[in-house]
């Protein structure tokens, strides 16, 4: 029977050769659209998971409860170890603190890096690398002592001869410990750098000295613990309060803050944390949005088999009939029928991979997509069972209704035929419907994605990006000597102004809780943005002052100390409105000053709000920070060019080697 079966299919082929080529070739483009976004889907949906023991790790977030509540990846310095010492259900924990821009000197290479961390020596026993040189339980127990990416180690050292050098930093020298391979993409926390952690004592003299204040509440870095095997999440809400109890009931109830800490397993941090002051994220709809696209795609392409095997209709009626008077059953009919179509599925298939393969070799994919899953990964036993699996599906879903409709198919009654006809025609117009609503919609939203990127390019982000420049100036003893180096800077025709802010322009990350005077004079607690600066910050970015006055030669002069009856701050306009203040000039924000209201402009991305922003003058007191904070210590020069670009350039790059003789010029 399934010879006689294939021998009338192979007939049917010979028959009509465009209608084979048709239908294969559009079967194979839909199968190959849905194999490009699963390997995009199986890559991204990777995330964290080559991690052995992934399962059990989880991030810490705290959820901070003023009159908003609002949830940060990021928890204090001492949470972890203390965890370690007070829970026994934690298993062992590791804590990242960002350090940021930070510039690495050898004999003969200079070169910044962005993704740089300080982390717990046990770092390598909860996050297993694929380890090239270095034993990972040694390699960040002394201060100095840094682990490396592999391609960090390449841009410095031959191949193999990174281990025991020393590089110069910003901060200090630092030796090469491990060298480890270069994360996957998948990876949520990316670091070319990981730095040793300052020694303990000095952390621990500054929680018993801060510990009195707000400081216990501030938000440090990224914490992940160890839980036992089967440890449900929710049962962490306990440990939460006892700790809150324990070490932040004083300063919660000092500074009217509420804190409750939750977990987040590893592999859901990517794409389903809800956490602010994070690393970038991905976007589940456009997972999703993605996912429906191929499969409409795929709709399509089985509506088009459909139609063309409909549009045959009246040669496969008689076909039909025969075999019928010829005793065939409605079974037997529905079984060569479907079976063609699961046929011309499988013949697809392998042209599908093909299209598939070609498209990875000429196609940017990586610049369309992102990263995308190679197709020599699912050419394996199961994945290629999936894959067949999926093909069977598309053969029958393309072969069902047109199999129906032959199997109904009478001998007798030639009305029934009139009416079936009659009924295939409305389906086929149906999905012929479907099909331009579908190639209108494609084109439609990429002319409106064409427009939405314009419009991103155009909107205004309430200042100038236009001939600045900017420079990272890294470590306090360097930050100390910035003041001279604006003043310098100021004296020449080819700078136009000069300023720097401790947060990069357009980036600023740092949140804070402040007390502020309400309208009636009572104080309210909000988080606010807070930057921090010194020179001609306004004028340098272009940035409006809508009321007030901005910070003046003889406001940075002045000495801050706790108490000053003279500190000044300056606001935006979404602080004005969320305070609701009918004359912010005189406010007070803890025991500042609001002198000046500056209009709002972007620094959190363009798909939030303009968050309420306190810019203060920077009047760094190094003897109130960490030495984790130390190192981190970071400030942004901002130069405005005036007319040639180059002659700015030199003048800059002249003061700078006279200011820093010890720092190659980057900007």
């Amino acid at each position: 029977m399934i010879r006689n079966y294939f021998l009338a299919f192979i007939r049917n082929l010979k028959r009509d050769l465009s209608f084979v080529a048709i239908n294969i070739g559009g079967l194979a483009l839909g199968m190959a659209c849905c194999v490009i976004m699963g390997l995009y889907l199986i890559h991204e949906l990777g995330y964290d998971r080559h991690y052995a023991g992934h399962e059990n790790i989880y991030r810490v977030v705290g959820a901070r409860e003023i009159e908003d509540s609002s949830v940060s990846a990021r928890v204090h310095y001492t949470f972890g170890p203390n965890l370690i010492r007070d829970f026994n259900e934690v298993k062992t924990q590791v804590s990242f603190t960002p350090v940021g821009y930070s510039m690495y000197h050898s004999a003969d290479v200079s070169l910044s890096w962005d993704n740089v961390y300080t982390a717990d020596a046990n770092v390598f026993d909860v996050f297993r690398h694929a380890i090239i040189a270095g034993d990972p339980a040694a390699a960040l127990l002394r201060p100095g002592t840094i682990a490396v990416s592999e391609s960090f180690a390449n841009a410095y050292f031959a191949e193999g001869q990174a281990l025991g050098k020393v590089l110069r930093g910003t901060d200090g020298d630092y030796e090469v410990t491990l060298v480890f391979a270069n994360q996957p993409d998948t990876t949520h926390l990316k670091y070319d750098v990981l730095q040793a952690k300052p020694p303990a004592a000095a952390d621990e003299v500054y929680a018993i000295d801060m510990g009195k204040g707000e400081a216990v509440l501030t938000d440090t870095g990224y914490t992940y613990v160890v839980m036992p095997e089967g440890y449900e999440s929710d049962a962490f809400d306990s440990i939460s309060k006892r700790y809150f109890e324990r070490y932040l009931s004083v300063a919660s109830d000092r500074s009217d803050i509420s804190i409750r800490y939750y977990l987040e397993p590893l592999r859901d941090v990517h794409y389903f944390s809800h956490a602010e002051n994070d690393l970038p994220q991905g976007s589940l709809f456009s997972l999703l949005l993605y996912g429906a696209l191929a499969l409409i795609v795929l709709l399509v392409a089985c509506a088009n088999y459909i139609n063309l095997a409909t549009a045959r209709f009246p040669l496969r009626r008689k076909e039909a009939s025969v075999r019928k008077i010829m005793g065939a059953s409605k079974r037997a009919i529905v079984t060569q029928f479907l079976g063609e179509s699961v046929f011309f599925a499988l013949l697809a298939f392998p042209l599908a991979l093909l299209i598939v393969a070609l498209m990875q070799e000429h196609l940017p994919l990586h610049e369309l997509l992102g990263s995308v899953l190679p197709l020599a990964a699912l050419l394996t036993p199961p994945w290629l069972g999936v894959m067949l699996a999926f093909a069977l599906v598309v053969g029958v879903l393309s072969g069902l209704y047109p199999a129906y409709c032959l199997m109904r198919v009478s001998v007798i009654n030639t009305r029934s035929e009139t009416t079936s006809g009659s009924q295939t025609k409305n389906v086929r117009e149906s999905l012929i419907l479907l099909q331009l609503v579908v190639s209108i919609s494609v084109i439609a939203c990429t002319l409106l994605m064409y427009r939405q990127m314009h419009f991103l390019e155009e909107i205004p982000r309430g200042f100038d990006s236009a001939n600045r420049i900017v420079v990272p100036v890294k470590g306090p003893a360097y930050i100390d000597r910035m003041g001279v180096l604006l003043t310098e800077l100021g004296q020449y025709s080819a700078v136009a102004s000069v300023a720097y802010s401790e947060g990069m322009p357009g980036h600023v990350t740092k949140e804070v809780s402040n007390s502020l005077e309400s309208e009636v004079g009572r104080a309210r607690r909000l988080m606010t943005a807070r930057e921090r600066i010194q020179g001609d910050y306004l004028q340098t970015l272009g940035i409006e002052l809508t009321a007030g006055r901005a910070f003046s030669a003889e406001d940075y002069a002045v000495v801050d100390y706790d108490g000053s009856p003279d500190r000044k701050v300056l606001v935006n306009e979404s602080l004005v409105r969320a305070m609701d203040w009918r004359e912010p000039l005189g406010k007070k924000i803890g025991t500042y000053f609001v002198i000046g209201v500056v209009g709002d402009f972007r620094f959190q991305g363009l798909d939030k709000p303009v968050m309420p922003l306190v810019i203060q003058m920077d009047k760094p007191r190094w003897d109130r920070n960490t030495p984790d904070e130390l190192a981190a210590q970071i400030r942004y020069l901002i130069v405005n060019l005036n007319g040639d670009t180059q002659a700015a350039l030199d003048v800059l790059r002249t003061v700078w080697t006279r200011i820093y003789p010890e720092l190659p010029f980057s900007f």
